[in-house]
């Protein structure tokens, strides 16, 4: 008999058992990971607890606090003196010297008026000024004479009483020529337009060549509008709350959106008048009305808008 056919073959009992204890040998290292996955994860989250267990305190040391407030107010700046300029005499622009944004001095010229009725009606009052005098001199002569006469009795009484009475009439139409000519020489000085003080030249509303009336109604329109920009106006409204803290001469800074880098230190004003610091709170909004004054010598404002 061949070797080979001697050779018996192998039980499948064997294998059974083999791959049996394969899997026993993997599913024993999965449990041994699993057992040290999760003994790890209970560790992390034993000192995770330890560490959240520990109670953390902030510690703030007491300190004395600043007795100032800040406190942020809005505020409308204006011109702390703004005026429209009128002509008070009739006429036609001749020209003007100055025009929007031009900065003036108390008494530069800024226009001139050309007055021809004024001119005449001046040059009539004047010749009737001289034909008063010349009027009151005659009487004056005639009334000494008469005073002289009737001493010798060449005149009587009452002529002499005609002929002074007659000299002081005239001397009272010499005033009111004088007066006259007077009135028309202001009335004609009021053709040259000067700044009533110094400012910005904010608007001009003629040209040359323009009918300009007198005053400020009916068809007459203002000719300049100057305004003073140092020191700066500005009007706060300060909450119920504050109000009564609020008192002339107390000081503020005032910081303008344009120049938001550059603080202008204010104070508020003293109070020429009760209206302004306003005693009053100003319902809906139960504010007091303040007044700030602040020179501003560095800043430049070619207009002052409301």
């Amino acid at each position: 008999m061949d070797p080979a056919d001697r050779e018996q073959p192998r039980p499948k009992g064997s294998r059974v058992f083999t791959v049996l204890f394969v899997v026993v040998i993997v599913l024993a290292l999965l449990g041994a990971f699993t057992l040290f996955q999760r003994r790890s994860q209970y560790q992390a989250l034993a000192k995770e607890t330890e560490t959240l267990a520990i109670p953390t305190v902030a510690v703030m040391h007491a300190a004395v606090e600043s007795a100032e407030e800040d406190l942020v107010l809005p505020g409308a700046m204006q011109a702390y003196v703004e005026s429209p300029i009128y002509a008070r005499t009739n006429g036609y622009l001749k020209k003007w010297y100055h025009d929007i944004g031009s900065r003036v001095r108390q008494g530069d010229l800024l226009a001139d008026i050309d007055t021809p009725e004024v001119d005449q009606q001046l040059s009539q009052a004047r010749a009737d000024l001289n034909t008063q005098q010349a009027n009151a001199n005659l009487s004056k002569i005639t009334a000494a004479r008469y005073q002289e006469l009737i001493k010798t009795d060449g005149v009587s009484k009452q002529e002499v009483d005609n002929a002074v009475g007659d000299l002081e009439a005239k001397v009272a139409n010499v005033k009111s020529a004088e007066a006259n000519v007077r009135r028309l020489e202001e009335l004609e000085s009021f053709k040259h337009i000067y700044a009533p003080f110094g400012g910005v030249i904010t608007k001009r509303s003629v040209d040359t060549g323009t009918l300009i009336n007198a005053g400020n109604g009916g068809a007459s329109e203002q000719l300049f509008v100057l305004a003073q920009t140092d020191p700066i106006r500005v009007y706060v409204s300060v909450p119920e709350a504050y109000a009564p803290s609020i008192r002339a001469g107390l000081g503020a800074f005032l910081e303008l959106t344009q120049y938001p880098a550059r603080n202008s230190r204010a104070k508020w004003c003293a109070p020429r008048s009760r209206s302004t610091l306003a005693r009053a709170l100003c319902s809906p909004k139960w504010t007091c009305r303040t007044i700030m004054a602040r020179c501003s010598p560095a800043v430049t404002l070619r207009r002052i808008c409301r």
